[in-house]
């Protein structure tokens, strides 16, 4: 059978890949991205490796030692504080190795104070989402309660610098940080391993100055330090040599890293070590990388149920009350799946993961700053979800957040935060977006000494748009942005600098509608 001209342009990997997808290569209907050529010269980053187990499995079924709130005093629907009941089950999860689920009935029950969730192998599980499931329903703002020294130190350093909203309030640190589920890592080992000399970017080996500390099996962090200052080859290189504004964050410090990557070890061979996931920049010489210990619980879930806060108005942008559900730090191949979160000043912050998964989660209720928030992180994945609730930035990657993905989702007033920060080759995907003025498509935060806006290779790929009011959105401080069958029923246009790549505007029928699950198939049928 003699090919046409169309099929014989989609290089080979995509043929045998798409039907894979459920898809049919030959529909003349669908049109295949060029910038998937094996031939083109566009750089996309391999967002394939983000989530649980690195999407390489589906979500456990919750398994282990069993236990019932309602045996430590918990009682649905009673209107009494069951907080200690809550915090006694979780702390007695200690007294078992392996996996423990904190299992939670059917009702309301009433949560006043942190949960703290600071072990592995733990799963806090509901009955259910619905009306009929589990609800947990959290009264008191995190401004009314003791706050854990990590705030105090915030608030602290807020009013110290005179950190003030134009209304004359100081800013609130519950608008980023802090969340009624909390889960962190006790451990404080950031040991530095070695010198890192020499990596390809996208290559997946990197030569050390000394594998006496490392083993396979671990995971690991390598922090790129910029010591160069405002010149310096290192920022040219994430920017991907275009020039851009950058504030004093990325160059006032060179004795702290201003790039990091936990990778997982997967072999060490005298000082080149083999490591599962790709590498997100170079390394050449004169940078100054290393490699450090890091610290993770894992293996810690959230699934079925309501978080629900008072229908109270969001008290403003900066000086929210501390309406938050969850805060997500330390955790590796964890995740969150079937919960509504509905009233929250924010629904999930996040910092210092990596791969976790975020599936089937809905937000809804009134306005509010962060619906997810996917901070400096990397691997995480939010997908299947619904943001129902309006919100100041949403969906965010913020500061730090680094190959990222948000897929398969619906957003209401969307705005495709970039919050500044070194942010860079992150994914939204797949996603259906509605908004009342196109010009707030791009709207993001983020402090000038954090700027640009991202760093090289954001990618936005098949993302339905519609709007009311048209409008030609700009950014002109994110390099090399990539934008691939961005559609809608009305005309879409933008002004995205520098050098931005465009394929596919105002078309839709993609024969890819999901890069992130395209390049997982890739990378799992191992081509």
């Amino acid at each position: 059978m003699k090919l046409p001209n169309r099929i014989l342009s989609i290089n080979l990997l995509a043929l045998i890949t798409l039907p894979f997808l459920g898809l049919n290569p030959f529909d003349d209907s669908k049109w295949f991205p060029q910038i998937l050529m094996d031939d083109s010269k566009n750089y996309l980053p391999d967002f394939s490796f983000a989530g649980y187990r690195w999407g390489e499995t589906e979500l456990p079924s919750a398994s282990g030692k069993v236990l019932d709130v309602t045996s430590f005093g918990a009682a649905a629907n009673d209107n009494i504080d069951d907080t200690p009941a809550f915090n006694t089950a979780i702390a007695s999860a200690n007294n078992y190795e392996g996996n423990v689920i904190i299992s939670v009935p059917p009702g309301k029950f009433i949560i006043k104070d942190i949960l703290w969730i600071e072990r592995s192998n733990l799963i806090l599980q509901g009955s259910g989402n619905n009306h009929n499931g589990t609800i947990l329903l959290m009264p008191t703002p995190m401004e009314e309660m003791e706050l854990p020294p990590k705030l105090v130190e915030l608030k602290t350093y807020l009013i110290d610098n005179d950190k003030k909203v134009s209304t004359g309030e100081y800013f609130s640190v519950f608008s980023w940080t802090g969340g009624i589920i909390w889960t962190r890592s006790k451990s404080i080992n950031q040991q530095i391993l070695a010198d890192v000399i020499e990596g390809k970017r996208g290559g997946q080996k990197i030569i050390v100055s000394d594998n006496s500390k490392i083993k396979s099996g671990d995971v690991l962090q390598i922090r790129w330090y910029n010591t160069e200052g405002k010149q310096s080859t290192l920022l040219n290189h994430i920017m991907d040599n275009q020039e851009v504004i950058c504030g004093e964050r990325l160059y006032e410090e060179p004795e702290k890293s201003i790039i990091k990557q936990e990778v997982s070890i997967q072999s060490v061979d005298k000082n080149t070590i083999t490591i599962k996931e790709k590498l997100l920049h170079a390394i050449k010489p004169g940078w100054k990388v290393d490699l450090a210990a890091v610290n993770f619980i894992e293996e810690v879930g959230f699934e079925n149920f309501t978080v629900e806060f008072p229908n109270v108005p969001n008290k403003g942008h900066h000086i929210e009350a501390g309406f938050n559900a969850f805060y997500l730090t330390g955790l590796l191949h964890s995740w969150i799946k079937n919960v509504k979160i509905i009233n929250a000043d924010n629904g999930i912050l996040s910092d210092d993961c990596k791969n976790v998964t975020i599936e089937n989660l809905e937000v809804s209720g009134r306005h509010t700053h962060y619906n997810v928030h996917l901070g400096d992180c990397r691997y995480m994945i939010v997908k299947n979800f619904k943001f129902n609730s309006s919100s100041y930035h949403t969906p965010s990657f913020n500061t730090g957040s680094i190959l990222n993905v948000f897929s398969g989702g619906y957003v209401r007033e969307a705005k495709l935060d970039q919050h500044c920060g070194l942010n860079h080759q992150n994914l939204f995907d797949n996603l259906y977006l509605e908004l009342t003025e196109l010009n707030n498509l791009f709207e993001h935060g983020g402090a000038g000494y954090w700027k640009p806006t991202a760093g090289a290779f954001n990618t936005f790929w098949n993302l339905k748009i519609e709007y009311q009011v048209a409008a030609i959105p700009k950014i002109n401080n994110a390099p090399s942005a990539r934008f691939v069958g961005i559609h809608g029923p009305q005309k879409l246009e933008f002004e995205y600098r520098p050098n931005a790549y465009f394929e596919g505007m105002n078309k839709d029928n993609i024969s890819v509608p999901s890069l992130y699950d395209y390049q997982l198939q890739l990378r799992l049928s191992g081509l």
